[in-house]
């Protein structure tokens, strides 16, 4: 395809725009929102291709125009990928290209790549009857690596800090706050899942309370748990050791002479 002069300024994003998506493992869709400077705001087409932990997201801006803007401040490009992505590490590498009419039909003006990181967890399924609680063990156990799972709907798809966990003898308090900054969310409603490691604890009974802020205001959700014992090898008495000498030496002498 042939290249038009640029007779228009670079491809950036809006003032303050950040990349964002919402990809939740085990939902239905995956959504992406790119904010680009309001000046280029044109009809769009978009297309994915996932490449091991790759999402590449094909922009295509223009040569016709677009409809007016909800937000006159930025220009969002949204785009929605079918299914869910597995959990794990990804780059979202967007290539956003800007089309115009030229002497020779449709010719590409401007190129522009843009790139963020994306973490997909691995989420608890969101429950009608509230939130939901799981954990990693289960049971967990005394002496292992103990993770808390919690999901909780939302009419708002909430970016969640880092959790942050206290523990206070068998009290344990989990904080997080989510934020959003995109244009309206499709109307759904989405699943929040999130996951906290609490380390090694001692065998016991724990209580849990798990604080998201946002800016609907403060959710507190109670839980609780209980760590078992860690598994014992049992061990045999000297009476019995001696036995299973004395037993293991016949046979050996056994095979021996045969």
């Amino acid at each position: 395809m042939a290249l038009a002069s640029s007779a228009f300024g670079a491809i950036t994003l809006c003032d303050n725009g950040q990349l964002s998506a919402v990809a939740l493992h085990g939902a239905k869709q995956a959504y992406f929102y790119l904010p680009l400077h309001p000046s280029l705001n044109a009809a769009v087409v978009t297309s994915f291709d996932v490449v091991g932990n790759e999402v590449l997201i094909n922009v295509v801006l223009g040569p016709g125009d677009g409809p007016p803007l909800g937000n006159p401040g930025c220009f969002f490009v949204i785009a929605t990928l079918p299914g869910s992505l597995e959990p794990g590490d990804y780059t979202v590498r967007w290539i956003v290209r800007r089309m115009v009419q030229c002497p020779s039909g449709v010719c590409e003006s401007e190129r522009a790549t843009f790139s963020q990181p994306l973490t997909v967890a691995e989420p608890l399924v969101c429950s009608g009857d509230g939130p939901t609680f799981d954990l990693i063990p289960y049971p967990p156990i005394a002496g292992t690596n103990i993770t808390a799972l919690h999901a909780s709907s939302s009419a708002i798809p909430y970016v969640l800090t880092n959790p942050v966990v206290t523990i206070n003898g068998t009290h344990i308090t989990i904080t997080q706050s989510g934020s959003y900054s995109g244009p309206p969310p499709p109307p759904t409603i989405y699943c929040i899942s999130t996951s906290a490691p609490l380390g090694v604890l001692a065998a016991g009974h724990y209580d849990v309370t798990w604080q998201l802020s946002t800016s609907a205001g403060l959710k507190t959700y109670q839980h609780s748990l209980d760590v078992l014992d860690s598994p014992t090898i049992p061990t045999l008495g000297w009476p019995l050791q001696l036995l299973l000498a004395l037993t293991l030496a016949t046979i050996s002498v056994y095979v021996l002479r045969r």
